[in-house]
Protein backbone atom coordinates (compact mmCIF):
# COMPACT_ATOMS: atom_id res chain seq x y z
CA UNK A 1 0.00 0.00 0.00
CA UNK A 2 2.98 2.41 0.67
CA UNK A 3 4.62 1.53 -2.26
CA UNK A 4 1.03 2.51 -4.01
CA UNK A 5 0.90 5.40 -2.43
CA UNK A 6 4.75 6.67 -3.26
CA UNK A 7 3.83 5.74 -6.91
CA UNK A 8 0.70 8.35 -7.31
CA UNK A 9 2.54 10.97 -5.30
CA UNK A 10 6.36 10.63 -7.14
CA UNK A 11 4.03 11.25 -10.39
CA UNK A 12 1.23 13.88 -8.92
CA UNK A 13 4.88 15.89 -7.95
CA UNK A 14 6.08 15.61 -10.65
CA UNK A 15 3.38 16.51 -13.25
CA UNK A 16 3.06 19.41 -11.14
CA UNK A 17 6.64 20.60 -11.84
CA UNK A 18 6.25 19.38 -15.19
CA UNK A 19 3.91 22.04 -15.86
CA UNK A 20 5.26 24.79 -13.56
CA UNK A 21 9.16 24.05 -14.66
CA UNK A 22 9.35 22.42 -17.72
CA UNK A 23 9.16 19.22 -19.54
CA UNK A 24 11.80 17.27 -18.46
CA UNK A 25 9.58 16.61 -14.91
CA UNK A 26 7.22 15.08 -17.31
CA UNK A 27 9.67 12.92 -19.22
CA UNK A 28 11.10 11.79 -15.32
CA UNK A 29 8.09 10.54 -14.55
CA UNK A 30 7.38 8.65 -18.04
CA UNK A 31 10.49 6.72 -17.07
CA UNK A 32 9.14 6.19 -13.80
CA UNK A 33 5.97 4.05 -15.33
CA UNK A 34 7.88 2.80 -18.04
CA UNK A 35 9.98 1.07 -15.75
CA UNK A 36 7.56 0.58 -12.36
CA UNK A 37 5.12 -0.64 -14.27
CA UNK A 38 1.65 -0.19 -12.58
CA UNK A 39 0.23 -3.29 -13.78
CA UNK A 40 -0.53 -6.40 -10.34
CA UNK A 41 0.76 -9.36 -12.72
CA UNK A 42 4.44 -7.17 -12.30
CA UNK A 43 3.86 -5.56 -9.76
CA UNK A 44 1.69 -6.49 -7.24
CA UNK A 45 1.04 -3.03 -5.74
CA UNK A 46 -0.45 -2.30 -8.49
CA UNK A 47 -3.98 -3.61 -7.40
CA UNK A 48 -4.15 -0.51 -4.90
CA UNK A 49 -3.91 2.01 -8.04
CA UNK A 50 -6.60 3.55 -9.06
CA UNK A 51 -7.47 2.27 -12.79
CA UNK A 52 -5.92 4.49 -14.62
CA UNK A 53 -4.16 4.77 -18.05
CA UNK A 54 -1.14 5.91 -16.57
CA UNK A 55 1.51 5.90 -19.49
CA UNK A 56 -1.37 8.03 -21.31
CA UNK A 57 -1.62 10.22 -18.64
CA UNK A 58 2.23 10.73 -18.59
CA UNK A 59 2.10 11.14 -22.29
CA UNK A 60 -0.63 14.19 -22.36
CA UNK A 61 1.21 15.89 -19.50
CA UNK A 62 4.18 15.60 -21.35
CA UNK A 63 2.70 17.00 -24.11
CA UNK A 64 1.04 20.01 -22.84
CA UNK A 65 4.39 20.28 -20.94
CA UNK A 66 6.17 21.01 -23.77
CA UNK A 67 3.08 23.12 -25.52
CA UNK A 68 3.82 25.49 -22.12
CA UNK A 69 7.20 25.38 -22.33
CA UNK A 70 8.14 25.60 -25.69
CA UNK A 71 11.20 28.48 -24.94
CA UNK A 72 12.51 25.72 -22.75
CA UNK A 73 12.88 23.14 -26.17
CA UNK A 74 15.98 22.08 -28.08
CA UNK A 75 17.04 23.45 -31.30
CA UNK A 76 18.26 19.41 -32.15
CA UNK A 77 17.83 18.32 -35.73
CA UNK A 78 16.02 15.16 -35.77
CA UNK A 79 18.75 13.12 -37.98
CA UNK A 80 18.13 9.07 -38.27
CA UNK A 81 14.36 10.22 -36.37
CA UNK A 82 12.89 11.02 -39.68
CA UNK A 83 13.23 7.04 -40.98
CA UNK A 84 11.53 6.57 -37.74
CA UNK A 85 8.51 8.59 -38.94
CA UNK A 86 8.41 7.22 -42.50
CA UNK A 87 8.37 3.44 -40.98
CA UNK A 88 5.51 4.85 -38.85
CA UNK A 89 3.30 6.06 -41.51
CA UNK A 90 4.38 3.34 -43.57
CA UNK A 91 2.64 0.98 -40.67
CA UNK A 92 -0.36 2.89 -40.21
CA UNK A 93 -1.02 2.86 -44.19
CA UNK A 94 -0.84 -1.08 -43.97
CA UNK A 95 -2.58 -1.55 -40.59
CA UNK A 96 -5.82 0.53 -42.22
CA UNK A 97 -5.51 -0.83 -45.61
CA UNK A 98 -5.06 -4.32 -45.57
CA UNK A 99 -3.64 -6.43 -42.56
CA UNK A 100 -3.34 -9.68 -41.61
CA UNK A 101 -5.27 -9.26 -37.89
CA UNK A 102 -6.79 -5.93 -37.54
CA UNK A 103 -7.05 -5.18 -33.87
CA UNK A 104 -3.33 -6.23 -33.17
CA UNK A 105 -2.48 -3.98 -36.09
CA UNK A 106 -3.98 -0.86 -34.87
CA UNK A 107 -2.69 -1.35 -31.91
CA UNK A 108 1.01 -1.83 -32.86
CA UNK A 109 0.46 1.35 -35.06
CA UNK A 110 -0.58 3.09 -31.49
CA UNK A 111 2.51 2.16 -30.01
CA UNK A 112 4.57 2.95 -32.52
CA UNK A 113 3.37 6.09 -33.15
CA UNK A 114 3.79 6.99 -28.84
CA UNK A 115 7.05 5.83 -29.26
CA UNK A 116 7.32 8.10 -31.90
CA UNK A 117 6.32 10.60 -29.77
CA UNK A 118 8.48 10.01 -27.06
CA UNK A 119 11.65 9.78 -29.12
CA UNK A 120 10.94 13.53 -30.46
CA UNK A 121 9.60 14.40 -27.15
CA UNK A 122 13.58 13.26 -25.75
CA UNK A 123 15.17 15.02 -27.89
CA UNK A 124 13.36 18.00 -27.61
CA UNK A 125 13.05 18.33 -24.23
CA UNK A 126 16.82 17.12 -22.97
CA UNK A 127 18.25 20.37 -24.82
CA UNK A 128 21.35 20.86 -22.82
CA UNK A 129 24.24 18.05 -22.02
CA UNK A 130 23.26 17.72 -17.90
CA UNK A 131 19.99 17.23 -19.34
CA UNK A 132 21.30 14.24 -20.89
CA UNK A 133 23.48 13.37 -18.14
CA UNK A 134 20.37 13.48 -15.48
CA UNK A 135 18.51 11.09 -18.21
CA UNK A 136 21.17 8.44 -18.10
CA UNK A 137 21.25 8.74 -14.46
CA UNK A 138 17.54 8.15 -14.11
CA UNK A 139 17.91 5.19 -16.22
CA UNK A 140 20.36 3.29 -14.48
CA UNK A 141 18.63 4.16 -11.12
CA UNK A 142 14.73 2.59 -12.16
CA UNK A 143 17.00 -0.26 -13.98
CA UNK A 144 18.53 -0.68 -10.39
CA UNK A 145 15.85 -0.51 -8.55
CA UNK A 146 14.48 -3.45 -10.79
CA UNK A 147 17.56 -5.54 -10.25
CA UNK A 148 16.74 -4.97 -6.63
CA UNK A 149 13.37 -6.38 -7.26
CA UNK A 150 14.66 -9.28 -9.13
CA UNK A 151 17.23 -10.26 -6.08
CA UNK A 152 14.33 -9.47 -2.85
CA UNK A 153 11.15 -10.63 -5.08
CA UNK A 154 12.57 -12.43 -7.94
CA UNK A 155 11.24 -16.59 -8.17
CA UNK A 156 12.83 -18.71 -11.36
CA UNK A 157 10.28 -20.97 -13.63
CA UNK A 158 12.48 -23.05 -15.19
CA UNK A 159 15.55 -22.29 -13.78
CA UNK A 160 14.76 -18.59 -15.29
CA UNK A 161 13.53 -15.28 -13.98
CA UNK A 162 10.42 -14.33 -15.37
CA UNK A 163 7.28 -12.07 -14.60
CA UNK A 164 9.64 -8.69 -13.57
CA UNK A 165 10.56 -5.98 -15.66
CA UNK A 166 9.12 -3.28 -17.61
CA UNK A 167 5.35 -3.84 -19.38
CA UNK A 168 7.53 -4.77 -22.58
CA UNK A 169 10.74 -6.71 -20.68
CA UNK A 170 9.08 -9.07 -18.34
CA UNK A 171 10.10 -12.22 -19.94
CA UNK A 172 13.27 -13.79 -19.01
CA UNK A 173 15.05 -12.77 -22.23
CA UNK A 174 13.27 -9.56 -22.77
CA UNK A 175 14.53 -8.69 -19.04
CA UNK A 176 18.29 -9.36 -19.71
CA UNK A 177 18.25 -7.84 -22.77
CA UNK A 178 17.14 -5.00 -21.61
CA UNK A 179 19.28 -4.51 -18.58
CA UNK A 180 22.36 -6.12 -20.94
CA UNK A 181 21.82 -2.56 -22.59
CA UNK A 182 21.86 -0.32 -20.01
CA UNK A 183 24.87 -1.76 -18.30
CA UNK A 184 26.95 0.28 -20.58
CA UNK A 185 25.43 3.45 -19.58
CA UNK A 186 27.66 2.97 -15.92
CA UNK A 187 30.72 3.80 -18.01
CA UNK A 188 30.69 7.02 -18.14
CA UNK A 189 29.58 7.74 -14.65
CA UNK A 190 32.21 5.21 -13.07
CA UNK A 191 34.90 7.26 -14.79
CA UNK A 192 34.01 10.52 -14.61
CA UNK A 193 30.97 10.71 -12.39
CA UNK A 194 30.30 12.77 -9.30
CA UNK A 195 30.93 11.15 -5.72
CA UNK A 196 27.14 10.67 -5.66
CA UNK A 197 27.03 9.12 -9.04
CA UNK A 198 29.91 6.91 -8.84
CA UNK A 199 28.38 5.40 -5.32
CA UNK A 200 24.71 5.01 -7.18
CA UNK A 201 26.60 2.68 -10.16
CA UNK A 202 28.95 1.19 -7.73
CA UNK A 203 26.11 0.33 -5.71
CA UNK A 204 23.79 -0.79 -8.70
CA UNK A 205 26.22 -2.55 -10.89
CA UNK A 206 26.32 -5.97 -8.79
CA UNK A 207 22.42 -6.08 -8.73
CA UNK A 208 22.49 -5.83 -12.67
CA UNK A 209 24.92 -8.34 -13.03
CA UNK A 210 22.94 -10.65 -10.79
CA UNK A 211 19.76 -9.88 -12.74
CA UNK A 212 21.11 -11.06 -15.86
CA UNK A 213 22.62 -14.04 -14.23
CA UNK A 214 18.78 -14.39 -12.92
CA UNK A 215 17.29 -14.15 -16.59
CA UNK A 216 20.06 -16.87 -17.64
CA UNK A 217 19.56 -14.98 -21.39
CA UNK A 218 22.27 -16.30 -23.95
CA UNK A 219 21.60 -13.61 -26.37
CA UNK A 220 21.65 -10.73 -24.05
CA UNK A 221 25.52 -12.51 -22.54
CA UNK A 222 26.22 -12.69 -26.37
CA UNK A 223 25.29 -9.15 -27.23
CA UNK A 224 26.72 -6.86 -24.73
CA UNK A 225 30.14 -9.48 -25.11
CA UNK A 226 30.12 -8.46 -29.28
CA UNK A 227 29.32 -5.23 -28.46
CA UNK A 228 32.23 -4.06 -25.81
CA UNK A 229 34.38 -6.49 -28.32
CA UNK A 230 33.39 -4.15 -31.22
CA UNK A 231 34.20 -1.26 -30.03
CA UNK A 232 37.36 -2.24 -28.45
CA UNK A 233 38.60 -3.50 -32.09
CA UNK A 234 37.09 -0.72 -34.15
CA UNK A 235 36.16 2.00 -32.28
CA UNK A 236 38.38 2.81 -29.00
CA UNK A 237 41.65 4.67 -28.78
CA UNK A 238 44.37 2.98 -26.73
CA UNK A 239 43.49 5.58 -23.84
CA UNK A 240 39.80 4.23 -23.83
CA UNK A 241 40.86 0.14 -24.80
CA UNK A 242 42.83 0.83 -21.22
CA UNK A 243 39.52 1.95 -19.57
CA UNK A 244 37.29 -0.61 -21.20
CA UNK A 245 40.15 -3.10 -19.61
CA UNK A 246 39.41 -1.56 -16.27
CA UNK A 247 36.25 -2.05 -16.71
CA UNK A 248 36.38 -5.91 -17.46
CA UNK A 249 38.28 -6.21 -15.14
CA UNK A 250 35.69 -5.18 -12.73
CA UNK A 251 32.70 -6.69 -14.33
CA UNK A 252 33.97 -10.09 -15.68
CA UNK A 253 34.73 -11.16 -11.77
CA UNK A 254 31.44 -9.59 -10.72
CA UNK A 255 29.99 -11.94 -12.98
CA UNK A 256 31.94 -15.36 -12.59
CA UNK A 257 30.99 -14.56 -8.79
CA UNK A 258 27.14 -13.96 -8.66
CA UNK A 259 26.90 -17.02 -10.97
CA UNK A 260 24.95 -19.95 -10.17
CA UNK A 261 24.74 -23.74 -11.73
CA UNK A 262 21.70 -22.82 -13.63
CA UNK A 263 23.47 -19.94 -15.11
CA UNK A 264 26.45 -21.61 -16.06
CA UNK A 265 24.86 -25.03 -17.28
CA UNK A 266 22.67 -22.72 -19.93
CA UNK A 267 25.91 -20.68 -21.19
CA UNK A 268 27.44 -24.05 -21.74
CA UNK A 269 24.86 -25.00 -24.14
CA UNK A 270 25.83 -22.60 -26.40
CA UNK A 271 28.95 -24.49 -27.21
CA UNK A 272 27.58 -27.64 -26.76
CA UNK A 273 27.14 -28.45 -30.33
CA UNK A 274 27.45 -31.33 -32.56
CA UNK A 275 30.57 -31.66 -34.78
CA UNK A 276 28.33 -31.26 -38.13
CA UNK A 277 26.58 -28.13 -38.58
CA UNK A 278 23.10 -29.40 -39.70
CA UNK A 279 19.77 -27.53 -39.36
CA UNK A 280 18.70 -30.16 -36.67
CA UNK A 281 22.21 -28.82 -34.39
CA UNK A 282 21.14 -25.17 -35.67
CA UNK A 283 18.07 -25.76 -34.20
CA UNK A 284 18.62 -27.58 -30.81
CA UNK A 285 21.63 -24.94 -30.17
CA UNK A 286 18.64 -21.48 -31.00
CA UNK A 287 15.77 -22.92 -29.32
CA UNK A 288 13.74 -23.65 -32.30
CA UNK A 289 14.91 -20.57 -33.67
CA UNK A 290 16.07 -21.55 -36.92
CA UNK A 291 12.67 -23.25 -37.84
CA UNK A 292 10.87 -19.87 -37.43
CA UNK A 293 13.22 -17.75 -38.88
CA UNK A 294 12.63 -20.53 -42.03
CA UNK A 295 8.91 -20.11 -41.48
CA UNK A 296 9.43 -16.40 -41.41
CA UNK A 297 11.10 -16.33 -44.82
CA UNK A 298 8.30 -18.11 -46.38
CA UNK A 299 5.78 -15.83 -44.81
CA UNK A 300 7.58 -12.41 -45.76
CA UNK A 301 7.82 -13.99 -49.54
CA UNK A 302 3.93 -14.52 -50.02
CA UNK A 303 3.46 -11.03 -48.24
CA UNK A 304 6.17 -8.71 -50.01
CA UNK A 305 4.11 -5.46 -49.03
CA UNK A 306 3.39 -6.43 -45.13
CA UNK A 307 0.79 -8.05 -43.20
CA UNK A 308 0.60 -5.12 -40.61
CA UNK A 309 1.83 -5.76 -36.44
CA UNK A 310 0.93 -8.72 -35.10
CA UNK A 311 0.42 -10.40 -38.17
CA UNK A 312 3.66 -12.89 -38.03
CA UNK A 313 2.52 -14.83 -34.53
CA UNK A 314 -1.00 -14.88 -36.14
CA UNK A 315 -0.44 -15.87 -39.53
CA UNK A 316 2.17 -18.63 -37.86
CA UNK A 317 -0.61 -21.41 -37.43
CA UNK A 318 -0.84 -21.58 -41.71
CA UNK A 319 3.40 -22.51 -41.68
CA UNK A 320 4.23 -24.64 -38.64
CA UNK A 321 2.33 -27.54 -36.83
CA UNK A 322 0.44 -26.92 -33.83
CA UNK A 323 2.69 -28.45 -31.49
CA UNK A 324 5.52 -25.61 -32.67
CA UNK A 325 2.94 -23.05 -32.12
CA UNK A 326 2.52 -21.26 -28.33
CA UNK A 327 -1.37 -21.88 -27.09
CA UNK A 328 -2.75 -19.66 -24.48
CA UNK A 329 -6.06 -20.42 -22.52
CA UNK A 330 -9.48 -19.55 -23.98
CA UNK A 331 -7.36 -18.66 -27.66
CA UNK A 332 -9.11 -20.08 -30.96
CA UNK A 333 -5.57 -21.06 -32.17
CA UNK A 334 -1.61 -20.95 -31.55
CA UNK A 335 0.67 -18.37 -31.82
CA UNK A 336 4.61 -17.94 -32.50
CA UNK A 337 6.56 -15.41 -31.89
CA UNK A 338 9.59 -13.99 -34.80
CA UNK A 339 12.69 -13.99 -32.22
CA UNK A 340 14.20 -11.92 -34.97
CA UNK A 341 13.64 -7.69 -34.95
CA UNK A 342 14.67 -8.16 -38.72
CA UNK A 343 12.23 -10.87 -39.65
CA UNK A 344 9.28 -9.21 -37.57
CA UNK A 345 9.56 -5.82 -39.64
CA UNK A 346 10.08 -8.06 -42.98
CA UNK A 347 7.00 -9.75 -42.01
CA UNK A 348 4.68 -7.00 -40.64
CA UNK A 349 5.94 -4.05 -42.87
CA UNK A 350 7.22 -5.89 -45.72
CA UNK A 351 10.11 -5.30 -47.96
CA UNK A 352 9.86 -1.52 -47.87
CA UNK A 353 9.70 -1.25 -44.06
CA UNK A 354 12.68 -3.31 -43.65
CA UNK A 355 14.53 -1.03 -46.46
CA UNK A 356 13.46 1.81 -43.98
CA UNK A 357 14.48 0.16 -40.97
CA UNK A 358 17.88 -0.76 -42.03
CA UNK A 359 18.22 2.95 -43.24
CA UNK A 360 17.26 3.92 -40.03
CA UNK A 361 19.82 1.41 -37.78
CA UNK A 362 22.55 2.61 -40.17
CA UNK A 363 21.62 6.04 -39.94
CA UNK A 364 22.00 6.01 -36.10
CA UNK A 365 25.47 4.06 -35.67
CA UNK A 366 26.80 6.27 -38.66
CA UNK A 367 25.64 9.19 -36.14
CA UNK A 368 27.43 7.49 -33.58
CA UNK A 369 30.56 6.72 -35.35
CA UNK A 370 30.70 10.17 -36.31
CA UNK A 371 30.49 11.69 -33.13
CA UNK A 372 33.04 9.41 -31.93
CA UNK A 373 35.60 10.31 -34.33
CA UNK A 374 34.85 14.15 -33.76
CA UNK A 375 36.19 13.71 -30.22
CA UNK A 376 38.81 11.79 -31.31
CA UNK A 377 40.45 14.03 -33.48
CA UNK A 378 40.13 16.63 -31.05
CA UNK A 379 41.36 14.74 -28.07
CA UNK A 380 37.97 15.02 -26.16
CA UNK A 381 37.08 11.41 -26.42
CA UNK A 382 38.26 10.91 -22.69
CA UNK A 383 35.32 12.97 -21.39
CA UNK A 384 32.41 12.45 -19.87
CA UNK A 385 30.51 13.23 -23.08
CA UNK A 386 32.81 10.97 -25.17
CA UNK A 387 32.34 7.96 -22.98
CA UNK A 388 28.66 8.61 -23.09
CA UNK A 389 28.77 8.04 -26.60
CA UNK A 390 30.81 5.34 -26.47
CA UNK A 391 28.39 3.63 -23.85
CA UNK A 392 25.19 4.65 -26.13
CA UNK A 393 27.20 3.26 -28.80
CA UNK A 394 27.74 0.09 -26.71
CA UNK A 395 24.27 -0.37 -25.61
CA UNK A 396 22.51 0.65 -28.75
CA UNK A 397 25.01 -2.68 -30.70
CA UNK A 398 23.13 -4.65 -27.83
CA UNK A 399 20.06 -4.44 -29.14
CA UNK A 400 20.88 -4.73 -32.24
CA UNK A 401 22.49 -8.21 -31.99
CA UNK A 402 20.12 -9.08 -29.39
CA UNK A 403 17.51 -8.21 -32.07
CA UNK A 404 18.75 -11.46 -34.28
CA UNK A 405 17.41 -13.43 -31.60
CA UNK A 406 14.20 -11.68 -29.95
CA UNK A 407 11.26 -9.55 -31.60
CA UNK A 408 12.68 -6.15 -30.21
CA UNK A 409 10.58 -4.15 -33.04
CA UNK A 410 7.76 -3.08 -30.50
CA UNK A 411 9.93 -2.39 -27.91
CA UNK A 412 10.29 1.13 -25.98
CA UNK A 413 13.56 1.42 -25.14
CA UNK A 414 15.28 0.94 -28.61
CA UNK A 415 13.69 4.05 -29.64
CA UNK A 416 14.75 6.15 -26.98
CA UNK A 417 18.57 4.65 -27.43
CA UNK A 418 17.79 6.27 -30.86
CA UNK A 419 17.45 9.50 -29.60
CA UNK A 420 20.01 9.21 -26.87
CA UNK A 421 22.43 8.83 -30.22
CA UNK A 422 21.00 11.46 -32.00
CA UNK A 423 21.29 13.91 -28.78
CA UNK A 424 24.73 12.13 -28.55
CA UNK A 425 25.55 13.70 -31.74
CA UNK A 426 24.03 16.82 -31.82
CA UNK A 427 25.93 18.37 -28.66
CA UNK A 428 28.65 17.27 -29.98
CA UNK A 429 28.52 18.84 -33.64
CA UNK A 430 27.13 21.86 -31.31
CA UNK A 431 30.32 22.17 -29.89
CA UNK A 432 32.79 21.35 -32.43
CA UNK A 433 30.86 24.52 -35.11
CA UNK A 434 30.92 26.70 -32.18
CA UNK A 435 35.29 26.04 -31.48
CA UNK A 436 35.51 26.30 -35.73
CA UNK A 437 33.64 29.60 -35.84
CA UNK A 438 35.89 31.06 -32.67
CA UNK A 439 38.93 29.88 -34.71
CA UNK A 440 37.17 31.66 -38.05
CA UNK A 441 36.49 34.75 -35.52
Amino acid sequence: MLTALFFIGFNFVGWVFALTRGPFWALFVYTNIYFNTPLPHINWWASYLPNLRWSLIAFIVLALSMFIHKDKLSSHKLYSIKWMFLLVILTAAISYSSPFHPKQAHLGTYMLFTFCFTVYSIIKTLAKEIDLRHFMISIISFAGFLSFKAYTEGERVNDRLENIGTVDTFGSNEFGLLLASILPFLLPFLFYGSRTEKLLCYATLPFIINAIILTSSRSALVALVFAFAYIFIFVANMKLKKYMVIAAIITIPAFLFLADEQFITRMETMIAVTDDSSESSLNTVSSGRWAVWQYGAEMAEDAPYGLGPGGFKHIARFYMLPEELSHHPGAAYGVKAAHNSFLLILVEQGYIGFCIFLLLCFHTLLLLNKAISILKKSHKIDSFLGFSLIAISVSFLVILMGGMFNSRVYYEFFWWQTALSVLGYSFVKKQADKEKNEEIV
